[in-house]
């Protein structure tokens, strides 16, 4: 199977947010030549899962990351500094132990014929943060 090929962010329309903001914060990045999907991962400051999403074909480049990524779950604003993590990936992607970013659910994986087990291959970007504050 081919790699994705590598990619970066290139643009992330806010860095900094609060709780006023009304609008998505849109991250646009290069594509990956050979990805057949892509996703992203929002990192709360103390490290656990604020959002995690796949990346509809309509916003591959540019990607809106909901405000809901900066709440918690009993709708409190969580500030401090969030990592942004895009990766993209090639027909699957699997959950690797000690990844640092969350993988979301209803990732595709295949397996290769006569093989037992599955693979999956991807390409993450640089990693970018945002800033929330109050």
């Amino acid at each position: 199977r081919q790699i994705p090929g590598s990619f970066q962010i290139t643009d992330i329309n806010y860095t900094t947010v609060t709780s006023a903001l009304s609008d998505d914060v849109r991250v646009t990045y290069g594509t990956s030549g050979g990805a057949s999907g892509y996703f992203y991962s929002v990192v709360r400051p103390d490290g656990s899962d604020g959002f995690t999403a796949l990346i509809e074909p309509a916003h591959f480049g540019d990607t809106p990351i909901q405000r809901d990524a900066f709440y918690d779950g009993l709708g409190v604003f969580v500030t401090g500094t969030y990592q942004v993590f895009l990766v993209s990936y090639k027909s699957s992607f699997l959950y690797y132990p000690g990844m640092e970013f969350y993988v979301p659910g209803g990732l595709p994986s295949g397996n290769l014929s006569g093989a037992n087990g599955t693979i999956g291959a991807g390409v993450v970007a640089a990693s970018a943060s945002i800033e929330a504050v109050d």
